[in-house]
């Protein structure tokens, strides 16, 4: 952001290859794909869930027994963020902005059952606590002590990329010093059925953009945000600072074969808002999650804008599409790009998973200095979002 450069001090990750920044880029750079499960019944669908963890070990709140796998993600991965920052809470003035897609639908949906179906003697309020869209941030904010603007962002799979983008937008017009910012979602069969319904997966989907048959829907889940801030605001500290967000840019409500044609436009004017010319950009981080569309998308706004060589990675591949946390999964794998210098690439198992981007991703790890790192991310319903994650110059 031109005369506010906004540096990434913290990080916190839950993702299915564990808990923290070190778990998640090792399970990357490895190159397989997380372990899923299978729902009975559902052959077509493989989630990739969250490794086990203890939200108890991170989080101190009796109401944890309440609350479902989103709360509990987004809760541990901001308290994490904020350790990481170096931040205590009761003496900043903190913002929290989460992009979610469908947040905390399978808890709502049974509730609703239960009162659909069941006695009023079941319908305890604790039940409900942890059933709409804008719970798990609302929780995440008080048990981590959170006073300032707190707000859930659901806009589809690039509700993340927005999240982000508003943070951007609030640390440049002076009205928040410090925002956590990123995104939540659980992988679940009723999301798959949801998704499926539709037309996500569907062969003529598929047929709209690409010859590629029908693939299973492969979904992850995780929690991942950053802590955002000005040095201003964060010299006193000294925290450890992983990089700075260049630009931030999303556009929805495109149709379908019109969001292909912006894709290069659209993927130009990002790199502009942060001052980089494609030949400045060292590695893409794609999605690559085997949704036709969604990686269509990428795929000719690379062609138009990354050039020949840039190398490609597809974390989509290894984790899943995790919906509206997808464009913060891949801001933070490009920030681990950056400082561990090196970028995963997918396996012959995971080659399936990478879609339309197959020939574009790297099928091994690579190591080199990533100085910017393109993150484009997109949604089946025509939404675009990305960000340009860049190194911190001495």
């Amino acid at each position: 952001m031109r005369g506010h450069p906004v540096l990434v001090t913290g990080v916190g990750v839950v993702s299915p290859f564990g808990v923290g920044l070190d778990a998640f880029h090792g399970g990357l750079v490895r190159g397989k794909r997380a372990a899923v499960e299978r729902p009975a019944g559902k052959e077509r669908v493989a989630l990739a869930k969250a490794a086990s963890f203890e939200a108890a070990e991170f989080v101190d709140s009796r109401a944890l027994k309440y609350v479902g796998p989103a709360t509990r993600m987004l809760s541990v991965a901001v308290k994490l963020a904020l350790a990481d920052a170096r931040l205590e809470t009761a003496e900043e003035e903190i913002a929290l902005v989460v992009g979610t897609a469908m947040g905390n639908l399978p808890q709502t949906a049974s509730y609703a059952r239960r009162i659909v179906r069941g006695s009023p003697a079941e319908l305890s309020p604790m039940l409900g606590f942890d059933a709409a869209q804008n719970s798990a941030t609302s929780f995440a904010s008080a048990v981590c002590g959170i006073r300032g603007c707190v707000r859930t962002i659901a806009c589809g799979w690039i509700s993340s990329g927005v999240a982000i983008e508003i943070a951007m937008r609030m640390i440049g017009l002076g009205l928040a010093p410090i925002v956590v910012a990123g995104g939540v979602e659980q992988a679940d069969p009723l999301l798959a059925e949801l998704y499926e319904a539709l037309g996500f997966f569907r062969s003529e989907t598929s047929a709209q953009l690409s010859q590629a048959p029908p693939r299973r829907a492969f979904l992850g889940e995780g929690a991942f945000v950053m802590v955002l801030e000005t040095v201003d605001t964060a010299w006193k500290r000294k925290p450890k600072v992983y990089g700075r967000i260049a630009a931030a840019l999303s556009s929805s409500g495109h149709p379908v074969q019109s969001s292909v044609r912006a894709a290069s436009p659209f993927l130009e004017k990002a790199l502009a808002g942060a001052e980089k010319g494609p030949g400045e950009i060292d590695a893409v981080s794609a999605g690559g999650c085997a949704i036709a569309p969604e990686d269509e998308f990428q795929r000719a706004g690379l062609r138009g804008v990354a050039g020949e060589g840039v190398p490609v990675a597809a974390i989509g591949a290894l984790i899943g599409e995790t919906c509206g946390a997808a464009t913060a999964a891949q801001a933070i794998h490009a920030l681990a790009s950056i400082n561990y210098r090196e970028l995963p690439g997918v396996a012959e198992e995971g080659k399936e998973e990478a879609g339309a981007l197959d020939a574009e991703v790297l099928s091994r790890p690579r190591r080199g200095h990533f100085r910017n790192v393109l993150v484009c991310s997109s949604d089946p319903g025509g939404g675009l979002s990305a960000v340009v994650v860049s190194e911190i110059e001495p």
